[in-house]
């Protein structure tokens, strides 16, 4: 209920701004504005940060370039439990998730991103994120013993080394840092609020983010994991808002697909006919939110709002890096370690379960003068519990002549490793919250 409060707060504060500072912007909004460019475009000084476009070949104004530096931090738990039907482990022997582990991960970015205009109502943008540190680590949870986690952890079983397990606690990934990859953006405004003010804001967009760091890879604390998960981003999105005095409503939905590249840890479809998920999740998003303008002067190029957002995402299942991905991947244990039948060697990425995300984010905007303003907030985010263990022995739909065995239809797939995804091993995640902050300034020319 925090979360709730902060922003019903955040919110009533913004609106008991408003009619202290009512009299003073009227007058402030009486004369004839000018837009952010330098025209007489419009009554506001821009549009909500949402969809604000830049653009180019106005009158007295035909050229815009935004550079932005900023920095990111975000801090992402959640619990680990498995699957058992161990009666040292569950009770009365029934399968049950049970406690194992408390996963955290600590990302520290540098963004630095820019944005021209190319026509009216139409800029290219690119995005390069700076991966400063990113740490994780997990840990034994607190209610599990010693010998609980053990039996929880496979240790000793299936001919394995009693000492062997199928990864250690408490577990430490390597810190890694670099740029996983850079994005372009395209984006175009169908219809502006500040051309015509009876027509409301309208923005489409494309994005494409290309991986260029060196390959993420399973590996421990003493060695070099990647930065880079291998894919190339395709997004779309689509927003709109329309200024009623100090309020800004907005809505926007975006949809994007990864597409492994060549030297991905990705696996090849064509290479086995029982195959499932060869691709990342798919996700789709809808965000909704309004901007709040207490205080706004045209003629000076000043002003400040507060950003209230809501958001909610469907992440598809799919192939990839879990919170296990490091411990399971470099996992000794001879039911991991060992090929299959089809040869393959297990490299740490599973098929995950779909799930939901929900998020709220407030930021604070304040342009302090004609070329600069600044970006200052938090996001606070939920991920539903999922299972992150969850590859299928079987493809039943696999094209083949005859089933293959152990299948009674289809084919086998070579990506199933039974001591982590048969019912009764599997892992999952819950409670997983998620903790960003962010500060951004923009030059604007």
């Amino acid at each position: 209920m925090e979360p709730i409060r902060i922003r019903l707060f955040a919110l009533a504060c913004g609106l008991l701004l408003v009619p202290g500072l009512a009299a003073a912007q009227d007058e402030e909004v009486s004369a004839p504005l000018v837009s952010t460019d330098g025209g007489a475009l419009g009554r506001y000084l821009q549009p909500a940060e949402f969809t604000n476009v830049i653009d180019a070949f106005d009158e007295d104004d035909p050229f815009d370039l935004n550079v932005s530096i900023g920095y990111e931090r975000t801090l992402r738990r959640g619990k680990v439990r498995r699957e058992s039907n161990n009666p040292g482990v569950s009770e009365d022997g029934y399968i049950d998730y049970v406690d194992l582990a408390r996963y955290s991960q600590l990302t520290n970015t540098l963004v630095i991103s820019g944005a021209i205009g190319l026509y009216h109502d139409l800029q290219l943008w690119t995005r390069w994120p700076l991966v400063l540190s990113d740490t994780r680590e997990l840990k034994l949870d607190d209610a599990v013993t010693a010998e609980q986690g053990q039996l929880r952890r496979d240790c000793g079983t299936g001919g394995a080394d009693p000492e062997t397990c199928l990864f250690d606690l408490p577990f430490k990934s390597p810190e890694r840092s670099g740029v996983d990859s850079f994005s372009l953006g395209l984006d175009w405004g169908i219809l502006s609020q500040e051309r015509d003010d009876t027509k409301p804001n309208w923005v489409l967009g494309v994005e494409a983010a290309f991986g260029i760091g060196s390959q993420l890879e399973a590996a421990t604390e003493d060695e070099d994991g990647g930065i880079s998960r291998g894919t190339v981003l395709l997004a779309a999105s689509s927003s709109f808002s329309h200024r009623y005095r100090y309020l800004e409503p907005y809505l926007g939905v975006r949809f994007s697909i990864e597409i492994p590249k060549g030297d991905s840890l990705f696996p090849d479809a064509d290479e086995f006919k029982g195959r499932l998920n060869t691709l990342p999740p798919i996700v789709g998003a809808m965000l909704f939110g309004a901007e709040i303008v207490p205080w706004e002067n045209a003629q000076s190029f000043q002003r400040f709002s507060i950003d209230l957002r809501a958001s909610g995402t469907f992440n598809s299942e799919g192939r990839n890096y879990s919170e296990l991905f490091d411990a399971l991947g470099t996992s000794q244990h001879p039911q991991i370690l060992q090929p299959n039948k089809s040869g393959q060697e297990f490299n740490g990425m599973t098929d995950v379960e779909n799930y939901g995300t929900f998020a709220g984010r407030l930021s604070l905007n304040v342009q302090a003068a004609r070329y600069v303003k600044f970006n200052l907030g938090a996001i606070l985010a939920h991920d539903q519990e999922h299972g992150i263990t969850f590859t299928d022995a079987c493809n039943p739909d696999a094209d083949v002549a005859v089933a293959q065995a152990p299948c009674t239809r289809g084919a086998p797939n070579p990506d199933h490793r039974p001591v982590i995804d048969l019912p009764g091993h599997r892992f999952r995640v819950e409670e997983s919250t998620i903790f960003t902050f962010f500060a951004t300034g923009t030059a604007m020319f």
